[in-house]
């Protein structure tokens, strides 16, 4: 385990010392953890990169950990191990292909001419490929993560623990219904979230819109940089 995070039950048990005593059902505090981690966000140390193998049903299953897709690829990867990529539309919204400044590769190989570009579409756990995507064998995708243990459950930076644990006690009021703990509890879960976003150097809402540009977002480029 990456020693800047903790197991989620680090902040469970953390919680349980701010409520009365037998009160937390740690099962549902462990989902409370999870949206409290979601609803802090991902910090700049939360990159990741994979390669994914579409399945026969030209479907790939997002990662585990992931939080928010930044950018995708799609690629037939030769035995030899050259890479051809592939445009595509993104939920039907025009064609996409990075570029490499090349346009002999671009015009060519690189970005093949022949038939439709693939379409690509997701739902809640996969991303899925059109009829005309069989030649693809290989998807790169960069994402916004949110580490997940080896038991499943996640992976909380160290300096978040206060943070989700008065979130933890802050759901936990709102569901006793105890009226004069809720909006204090609110109040210390949002005092701790700023310095946890601070401390994570947490890039702010523009800041990453700027990072999805600049790495050329799904949503905001028809075109992308090289991975």
């Amino acid at each position: 385990m990456d020693s800047r995070f903790v197991n989620v039950d680090e902040a469970v048990a953390l919680a349980d010392t701010l409520v009365p005593e037998g009160k937390l059902n740690k099962a549902i505090a462990r989902a409370w953890a999870y949206s409290g981690l979601r609803d802090i966000g991902p910090g700049e140390h939360w990159f990741a990169e994979k390669e994914l193998i579409p399945n026969a049903n030209l479907s790939v299953h997002k990662p585990s950990d992931m939080y928010k897709a930044i950018d995708i690829a799609l690629y037939h990867k030769t035995e030899g191990g050259q890479k051809i990529e592939y445009r595509f539309s993104y939920k039907g919204l025009g064609k996409r292909i990075h570029s490499d400044g090349n346009t002999v590769r671009e015009d060519g190989i690189y970005s093949p001419a022949s038939g439709a570009p693939i379409d690509v579409s997701e739902d809640a756990y996969c991303f899925h490929l059109g009829s005309n995507g069989s030649q693809v064998n290989c998807i790169k995708l960069k994402y916004w993560r949110l580490p997940i243990g080896d038991d499943g459950l996640p992976l909380i930076p160290e300096h978040q623990v206060l943070a989700i644990a008065f979130f933890i006690r802050w759901m936990w009021a709102v569901k006793e219904n105890v009226a004069n703990d809720r909006a204090l509890s609110r109040q210390d879960y949002l005092n701790a979230r700023r310095e946890a976003r601070a401390s994570s150097k947490m890039p702010s809402g523009i800041e990453m819109e700027q990072v999805g540009k600049e790495w050329t977002s799904l949503l905001n480029s028809p075109r992308f940089k090289q991975f």
